[in-house]
Protein backbone atom coordinates (compact mmCIF):
# COMPACT_ATOMS: atom_id res chain seq x y z
CA UNK A 1 0.00 0.00 0.00
CA UNK A 2 1.12 3.36 -0.54
CA UNK A 3 2.06 6.00 2.23
CA UNK A 4 0.37 9.07 1.39
CA UNK A 5 -2.73 9.17 -0.98
CA UNK A 6 -4.41 12.58 -3.15
CA UNK A 7 -7.23 14.69 -3.49
CA UNK A 8 -8.24 16.79 -5.99
CA UNK A 9 -10.29 20.08 -4.63
CA UNK A 10 -11.36 23.07 -6.89
CA UNK A 11 -8.14 25.14 -7.20
CA UNK A 12 -6.18 22.45 -5.33
CA UNK A 13 -4.57 19.29 -5.27
CA UNK A 14 -3.47 17.63 -2.35
CA UNK A 15 -1.19 14.75 -1.05
CA UNK A 16 -1.56 13.42 2.57
CA UNK A 17 -0.31 10.41 4.48
CA UNK A 18 -1.96 7.28 4.98
CA UNK A 19 -1.24 4.32 6.74
CA UNK A 20 1.80 2.44 5.88
CA UNK A 21 -0.40 -0.81 5.92
CA UNK A 22 -3.80 -2.29 6.89
CA UNK A 23 -2.45 -3.41 9.69
CA UNK A 24 -0.72 0.34 11.16
CA UNK A 25 -3.44 2.61 13.18
CA UNK A 26 -1.83 6.14 12.17
CA UNK A 27 -0.72 9.17 15.44
CA UNK A 28 0.79 12.06 15.71
CA UNK A 29 3.55 10.94 18.08
CA UNK A 30 4.89 8.55 15.77
CA UNK A 31 4.99 9.89 12.13
CA UNK A 32 4.22 13.90 11.32
CA UNK A 33 1.05 14.45 9.87
CA UNK A 34 2.74 15.86 6.95
CA UNK A 35 0.49 17.69 3.56
CA UNK A 36 1.32 18.89 0.50
CA UNK A 37 -0.87 21.40 -1.38
CA UNK A 38 -0.82 22.63 -4.90
CA UNK A 39 -2.43 25.74 -6.53
CA UNK A 40 -3.83 25.36 -9.29
CA UNK A 41 -6.20 28.25 -9.92
CA UNK A 42 -5.69 31.70 -11.33
CA UNK A 43 -5.32 34.09 -8.48
CA UNK A 44 -1.36 35.81 -8.08
CA UNK A 45 -1.17 33.23 -5.24
CA UNK A 46 1.32 34.24 -2.44
CA UNK A 47 0.42 31.93 0.58
CA UNK A 48 -1.61 29.23 2.08
CA UNK A 49 -4.04 29.25 4.68
CA UNK A 50 -5.09 26.23 6.47
CA UNK A 51 -7.74 25.48 9.01
CA UNK A 52 -7.87 21.77 10.28
CA UNK A 53 -11.12 19.82 10.89
CA UNK A 54 -11.04 17.38 14.43
CA UNK A 55 -13.76 15.11 13.99
CA UNK A 56 -15.80 17.84 11.44
CA UNK A 57 -14.89 20.65 13.86
CA UNK A 58 -12.92 23.00 12.76
CA UNK A 59 -10.34 24.04 15.73
CA UNK A 60 -8.28 26.92 14.14
CA UNK A 61 -10.91 29.04 12.69
CA UNK A 62 -9.70 32.37 13.20
CA UNK A 63 -6.50 31.39 13.90
CA UNK A 64 -5.56 29.64 10.70
CA UNK A 65 -2.22 27.76 10.10
CA UNK A 66 -0.46 30.30 7.93
CA UNK A 67 1.84 28.95 5.38
CA UNK A 68 4.43 30.17 2.94
CA UNK A 69 5.37 28.05 -0.25
CA UNK A 70 7.78 25.53 -0.58
CA UNK A 71 11.62 26.91 -1.17
CA UNK A 72 11.92 27.51 -4.80
CA UNK A 73 8.07 26.87 -5.87
CA UNK A 74 5.21 29.57 -6.17
CA UNK A 75 2.37 27.18 -5.54
CA UNK A 76 3.09 24.25 -3.57
CA UNK A 77 2.86 24.54 0.38
CA UNK A 78 4.20 21.13 2.54
CA UNK A 79 3.06 21.93 6.16
CA UNK A 80 2.56 19.44 9.36
CA UNK A 81 0.05 19.50 11.62
CA UNK A 82 0.92 17.06 14.02
CA UNK A 83 2.04 19.18 17.03
CA UNK A 84 -1.78 20.99 16.53
CA UNK A 85 -3.43 17.59 16.15
CA UNK A 86 -1.95 15.52 19.19
CA UNK A 87 -3.78 18.01 21.43
CA UNK A 88 -7.25 16.69 20.59
CA UNK A 89 -6.28 12.98 21.57
CA UNK A 90 -5.79 11.71 24.74
CA UNK A 91 -5.96 8.84 26.90
CA UNK A 92 -9.03 7.46 29.02
CA UNK A 93 -9.71 6.16 32.08
CA UNK A 94 -12.85 3.46 31.54
CA UNK A 95 -15.14 3.53 34.53
CA UNK A 96 -14.09 0.99 37.37
CA UNK A 97 -16.92 -2.00 37.82
CA UNK A 98 -18.70 -0.78 34.96
CA UNK A 99 -20.65 -3.57 32.45
CA UNK A 100 -19.34 -5.03 30.18
CA UNK A 101 -20.00 -3.24 27.61
CA UNK A 102 -18.35 -1.88 24.90
CA UNK A 103 -17.92 2.09 24.12
CA UNK A 104 -16.49 3.10 27.36
CA UNK A 105 -14.55 5.88 26.04
CA UNK A 106 -14.61 9.74 25.41
CA UNK A 107 -14.74 11.09 21.56
CA UNK A 108 -10.72 12.35 21.84
CA UNK A 109 -8.88 8.83 22.39
CA UNK A 110 -8.97 8.67 18.73
CA UNK A 111 -10.26 11.72 16.29
CA UNK A 112 -10.66 12.06 12.52
CA UNK A 113 -8.28 14.60 10.50
CA UNK A 114 -8.74 16.56 7.44
CA UNK A 115 -8.09 20.13 5.87
CA UNK A 116 -9.55 23.36 4.89
CA UNK A 117 -7.25 25.39 2.41
CA UNK A 118 -7.68 29.08 0.82
CA UNK A 119 -5.34 30.97 -1.36
CA UNK A 120 -3.80 34.13 -0.18
CA UNK A 121 -3.22 36.24 -3.56
CA UNK A 122 -1.98 39.18 -4.66
CA UNK A 123 -5.70 41.80 -5.80
CA UNK A 124 -5.34 44.92 -6.80
CA UNK A 125 -2.13 44.79 -4.65
CA UNK A 126 -4.22 43.86 -1.43
CA UNK A 127 -3.82 40.59 -0.03
CA UNK A 128 -6.66 38.68 0.02
CA UNK A 129 -7.89 35.32 1.33
CA UNK A 130 -9.69 33.59 -1.40
CA UNK A 131 -12.63 30.63 -0.89
CA UNK A 132 -11.74 27.95 1.63
CA UNK A 133 -12.01 24.17 0.01
CA UNK A 134 -12.84 21.29 2.48
CA UNK A 135 -11.48 18.06 2.01
CA UNK A 136 -14.34 15.40 1.66
CA UNK A 137 -15.09 12.89 5.16
CA UNK A 138 -13.45 10.17 3.09
CA UNK A 139 -10.40 11.48 3.07
CA UNK A 140 -10.26 12.04 6.95
CA UNK A 141 -7.68 10.20 8.86
CA UNK A 142 -8.08 8.05 11.95
CA UNK A 143 -5.62 9.52 14.63
CA UNK A 144 -4.84 8.08 18.07
CA UNK A 145 -2.73 8.96 21.04
CA UNK A 146 -1.09 5.44 20.58
CA UNK A 147 0.05 3.72 17.59
CA UNK A 148 2.05 0.60 16.56
CA UNK A 149 3.28 -0.97 13.47
CA UNK A 150 3.52 -4.86 11.69
CA UNK A 151 6.75 -5.42 12.45
CA UNK A 152 5.52 -6.36 15.70
CA UNK A 153 6.43 -9.42 17.31
CA UNK A 154 2.66 -10.22 17.73
CA UNK A 155 0.94 -11.40 14.54
CA UNK A 156 -1.83 -13.52 15.93
CA UNK A 157 -3.34 -10.15 17.16
CA UNK A 158 -4.09 -9.46 13.42
CA UNK A 159 -7.35 -11.15 12.14
CA UNK A 160 -9.21 -11.24 8.69
CA UNK A 161 -12.16 -9.92 9.61
CA UNK A 162 -14.39 -10.54 6.64
CA UNK A 163 -12.14 -13.08 5.26
CA UNK A 164 -10.84 -11.20 2.00
CA UNK A 165 -7.44 -11.57 2.78
CA UNK A 166 -6.95 -8.54 4.60
CA UNK A 167 -5.62 -8.52 8.20
CA UNK A 168 -6.33 -5.90 10.54
CA UNK A 169 -5.68 -5.50 14.42
CA UNK A 170 -8.75 -4.69 16.14
CA UNK A 171 -7.83 -4.92 19.76
CA UNK A 172 -5.42 -2.63 20.91
CA UNK A 173 -3.75 -4.86 23.23
CA UNK A 174 -0.91 -7.37 24.15
CA UNK A 175 -2.12 -8.94 27.25
CA UNK A 176 -1.73 -12.98 27.03
CA UNK A 177 -5.11 -14.71 26.06
CA UNK A 178 -4.99 -16.80 29.60
CA UNK A 179 -4.85 -14.33 32.84
CA UNK A 180 -5.50 -14.57 36.42
CA UNK A 181 -8.17 -12.26 38.14
CA UNK A 182 -9.72 -11.57 41.43
CA UNK A 183 -13.93 -11.56 41.59
CA UNK A 184 -13.95 -7.99 42.26
CA UNK A 185 -10.83 -7.34 39.58
CA UNK A 186 -11.75 -5.12 36.85
CA UNK A 187 -10.08 -5.89 33.08
CA UNK A 188 -10.44 -3.81 29.88
CA UNK A 189 -9.90 -4.39 26.50
CA UNK A 190 -9.64 -1.48 24.19
CA UNK A 191 -10.98 -2.26 20.41
CA UNK A 192 -10.72 -0.38 17.22
CA UNK A 193 -13.52 -0.08 14.24
CA UNK A 194 -12.36 -0.06 10.75
CA UNK A 195 -14.65 1.12 7.96
CA UNK A 196 -14.78 -2.28 6.90
CA UNK A 197 -16.09 -4.29 10.39
CA UNK A 198 -19.27 -5.73 11.09
CA UNK A 199 -21.32 -5.55 14.08
CA UNK A 200 -18.70 -6.40 17.48
CA UNK A 201 -19.97 -9.43 18.96
CA UNK A 202 -19.20 -10.38 22.99
CA UNK A 203 -19.68 -14.42 24.11
CA UNK A 204 -19.12 -15.41 27.25
CA UNK A 205 -19.14 -19.22 28.76
CA UNK A 206 -18.47 -19.82 32.48
CA UNK A 207 -17.03 -22.94 33.47
CA UNK A 208 -16.59 -25.21 36.32
CA UNK A 209 -13.66 -27.37 35.80
CA UNK A 210 -14.20 -29.63 32.74
CA UNK A 211 -18.05 -28.80 32.32
CA UNK A 212 -19.37 -25.33 30.94
CA UNK A 213 -21.71 -23.65 33.45
CA UNK A 214 -23.42 -20.64 31.73
CA UNK A 215 -23.60 -18.53 28.53
CA UNK A 216 -24.10 -14.89 27.82
CA UNK A 217 -23.69 -13.16 24.42
CA UNK A 218 -24.05 -9.53 23.42
CA UNK A 219 -24.15 -7.86 19.90
CA UNK A 220 -23.54 -4.49 19.25
CA UNK A 221 -24.08 -2.81 16.42
CA UNK A 222 -21.51 -1.07 13.38
CA UNK A 223 -24.01 2.53 13.49
CA UNK A 224 -23.56 2.74 17.41
CA UNK A 225 -19.79 1.55 17.94
CA UNK A 226 -17.58 4.35 18.10
CA UNK A 227 -14.35 4.23 16.73
CA UNK A 228 -12.57 3.15 19.63
CA UNK A 229 -13.96 2.11 22.59
CA UNK A 230 -13.47 -0.38 25.73
CA UNK A 231 -14.97 -3.71 26.13
CA UNK A 232 -14.89 -5.07 30.04
CA UNK A 233 -14.10 -9.05 30.74
CA UNK A 234 -12.91 -8.75 33.87
CA UNK A 235 -14.72 -10.58 37.03
CA UNK A 236 -16.29 -6.93 38.23
CA UNK A 237 -17.24 -5.97 34.81
CA UNK A 238 -19.39 -9.26 33.90
CA UNK A 239 -20.77 -9.65 37.41
CA UNK A 240 -22.01 -5.55 36.39
CA UNK A 241 -23.50 -7.00 33.20
CA UNK A 242 -25.32 -10.21 34.95
CA UNK A 243 -25.12 -11.47 38.43
CA UNK A 244 -26.03 -14.94 37.33
CA UNK A 245 -23.21 -15.44 34.52
CA UNK A 246 -20.52 -16.29 37.39
CA UNK A 247 -21.67 -18.09 40.21
CA UNK A 248 -19.46 -19.24 43.58
CA UNK A 249 -18.82 -22.57 41.72
CA UNK A 250 -17.12 -20.66 38.53
CA UNK A 251 -13.93 -21.92 38.32
CA UNK A 252 -13.10 -19.81 35.26
CA UNK A 253 -14.62 -18.08 32.16
CA UNK A 254 -13.79 -17.59 28.34
CA UNK A 255 -14.30 -14.49 26.81
CA UNK A 256 -14.30 -14.45 22.41
CA UNK A 257 -14.51 -10.91 21.08
CA UNK A 258 -15.33 -11.03 17.34
CA UNK A 259 -15.92 -8.82 13.97
CA UNK A 260 -18.19 -10.77 11.75
CA UNK A 261 -18.78 -14.71 11.53
CA UNK A 262 -15.91 -16.46 12.60
CA UNK A 263 -12.58 -14.20 13.37
CA UNK A 264 -11.55 -12.82 16.82
CA UNK A 265 -9.88 -13.34 20.05
CA UNK A 266 -10.47 -15.20 22.85
CA UNK A 267 -9.39 -14.42 26.41
CA UNK A 268 -9.63 -17.06 29.47
CA UNK A 269 -9.84 -15.93 32.66
CA UNK A 270 -8.97 -17.91 35.17
CA UNK A 271 -10.55 -16.96 39.25
CA UNK A 272 -8.23 -16.85 42.36
CA UNK A 273 -10.97 -16.91 44.92
CA UNK A 274 -7.53 -16.55 47.66
CA UNK A 275 -8.61 -13.12 49.13
CA UNK A 276 -5.40 -11.72 49.52
CA UNK A 277 -4.81 -8.24 50.74
CA UNK A 278 -1.50 -8.42 48.92
CA UNK A 279 -2.48 -8.49 45.92
CA UNK A 280 -2.07 -5.40 43.52
CA UNK A 281 -3.91 -4.74 40.79
CA UNK A 282 -2.34 -1.63 38.42
CA UNK A 283 -3.32 -0.37 35.00
CA UNK A 284 -0.58 0.76 32.48
CA UNK A 285 -1.56 2.90 29.41
CA UNK A 286 -0.01 0.64 26.56
CA UNK A 287 1.59 1.63 23.12
CA UNK A 288 -1.78 1.89 21.33
CA UNK A 289 -3.36 4.66 23.65
CA UNK A 290 -5.32 2.28 26.12
CA UNK A 291 -4.98 0.60 29.22
CA UNK A 292 -3.70 -2.76 30.45
CA UNK A 293 -4.55 -4.22 33.44
CA UNK A 294 -2.52 -6.73 35.80
CA UNK A 295 -2.63 -8.46 38.89
CA UNK A 296 0.51 -8.88 40.90
CA UNK A 297 -0.09 -11.72 43.27
CA UNK A 298 2.98 -11.24 45.03
CA UNK A 299 3.92 -9.23 48.67
CA UNK A 300 3.57 -6.02 49.00
CA UNK A 301 6.47 -4.64 50.86
CA UNK A 302 6.44 -0.85 52.12
CA UNK A 303 9.77 1.11 52.25
CA UNK A 304 10.15 4.42 54.21
CA UNK A 305 12.97 6.34 53.20
CA UNK A 306 13.65 10.14 55.10
CA UNK A 307 16.69 12.29 54.59
CA UNK A 308 17.12 14.92 56.89
CA UNK A 309 18.27 17.88 57.07
CA UNK A 310 21.34 19.57 59.74
CA UNK A 311 23.23 22.41 60.32
CA UNK A 312 26.26 22.79 62.68
CA UNK A 313 25.58 25.15 65.57
CA UNK A 314 27.93 27.53 66.85
CA UNK A 315 29.66 26.59 70.24
CA UNK A 316 28.63 29.23 72.90
CA UNK A 317 30.57 31.41 74.89
CA UNK A 318 30.07 29.63 77.96
CA UNK A 319 32.67 27.51 79.63
CA UNK A 320 30.00 25.67 82.72
CA UNK A 321 29.17 22.94 80.61
CA UNK A 322 31.39 19.93 81.25
CA UNK A 323 30.23 18.61 77.94
CA UNK A 324 30.36 19.79 74.11
CA UNK A 325 27.88 22.35 73.23
CA UNK A 326 28.21 22.44 69.72
CA UNK A 327 25.36 20.42 68.26
CA UNK A 328 23.67 19.78 64.49
CA UNK A 329 20.26 21.01 64.26
CA UNK A 330 17.48 19.77 62.25
CA UNK A 331 16.18 21.76 59.28
CA UNK A 332 13.78 19.94 58.03
CA UNK A 333 12.91 16.13 56.79
CA UNK A 334 12.13 14.93 52.82
CA UNK A 335 10.46 11.31 52.53
CA UNK A 336 9.42 9.23 50.46
CA UNK A 337 7.71 6.17 50.33
CA UNK A 338 7.88 3.69 48.00
CA UNK A 339 6.35 -0.24 47.48
CA UNK A 340 7.40 -3.29 45.46
CA UNK A 341 5.71 -5.60 44.59
CA UNK A 342 6.32 -8.90 42.44
CA UNK A 343 3.96 -10.87 39.63
CA UNK A 344 4.96 -14.45 41.40
CA UNK A 345 6.40 -17.34 38.78
CA UNK A 346 4.67 -16.32 35.38
CA UNK A 347 5.45 -17.70 31.88
CA UNK A 348 7.59 -15.69 29.31
CA UNK A 349 4.68 -14.47 27.12
CA UNK A 350 3.91 -12.70 30.46
CA UNK A 351 7.06 -11.26 30.92
CA UNK A 352 7.40 -9.80 27.31
CA UNK A 353 4.03 -7.78 27.44
CA UNK A 354 5.13 -6.52 31.25
CA UNK A 355 8.17 -5.41 30.35
CA UNK A 356 6.28 -3.42 27.39
CA UNK A 357 4.01 -1.62 30.22
CA UNK A 358 7.06 -1.50 32.17
CA UNK A 359 7.82 1.72 29.99
CA UNK A 360 4.56 3.29 29.90
CA UNK A 361 4.21 7.15 31.07
CA UNK A 362 1.13 6.97 32.04
CA UNK A 363 0.52 4.34 35.86
CA UNK A 364 -2.27 3.72 38.29
CA UNK A 365 -2.95 1.48 41.58
CA UNK A 366 -6.65 0.59 41.75
CA UNK A 367 -8.05 0.61 45.36
CA UNK A 368 -11.07 0.53 47.10
CA UNK A 369 -12.72 0.75 43.31
CA UNK A 370 -10.47 3.94 42.28
CA UNK A 371 -7.42 4.77 40.09
CA UNK A 372 -4.84 6.43 41.71
CA UNK A 373 -1.58 7.52 39.61
CA UNK A 374 1.90 6.25 40.70
CA UNK A 375 5.31 6.33 39.49
CA UNK A 376 7.16 3.39 38.79
CA UNK A 377 10.72 3.74 40.41
CA UNK A 378 12.37 0.63 38.90
CA UNK A 379 11.58 -2.60 37.98
CA UNK A 380 13.61 -5.94 38.08
CA UNK A 381 13.16 -9.62 36.23
CA UNK A 382 14.74 -12.36 37.37
CA UNK A 383 14.69 -16.22 36.08
CA UNK A 384 13.11 -19.10 38.10
CA UNK A 385 13.37 -21.79 35.71
CA UNK A 386 14.90 -21.40 32.51
CA UNK A 387 14.15 -24.41 30.90
CA UNK A 388 10.60 -24.11 31.49
CA UNK A 389 10.91 -19.94 30.81
CA UNK A 390 9.56 -19.37 34.20
CA UNK A 391 10.16 -15.95 35.29
CA UNK A 392 9.63 -13.64 38.53
CA UNK A 393 8.81 -9.73 37.88
CA UNK A 394 9.09 -7.11 40.49
CA UNK A 395 8.17 -3.54 40.06
CA UNK A 396 8.75 -0.74 42.72
CA UNK A 397 6.52 2.27 42.52
CA UNK A 398 5.16 5.46 44.89
CA UNK A 399 2.68 7.69 45.04
CA UNK A 400 2.48 10.79 42.90
CA UNK A 401 1.19 12.08 46.21
CA UNK A 402 2.35 10.48 49.82
CA UNK A 403 0.09 8.06 51.40
CA UNK A 404 0.85 7.43 54.57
Amino acid sequence: MATESSASLTDWSITFPVKKSDLEVYHPSDRMLVYTATYSGVNDIRRAKVRILVDDVEINNGSELIVDPDLGGTTVFTFDISEIVRNYVSSVLPPLGTASGSNYSAGNISVDVRISIADVSLVSTVLTTGTYRTMIASDEIVVFKGGYDDSRIHDGDFIDTDNDGVRLRPYMSNKPLKVRATPTDNIFIGVFKETSFTDLDLDITTYIGASSENTYSKTWTTSTLNDTSYVGIGPANIEAQSSSIITDSTTHYTVRLRYGVTSGRTYTVVLDRDCNDSYTELCFLNEYGFFDYYLFRGDKIRKLKADHGYIKKPRTLSRTSTISDRLKESTGVAYDINYSISTGLVKKEVSVWLEELYTSPEVYIIENGNYFPIEVVSQSVSTEDKNKDIVNMAIEYRYVQNKR
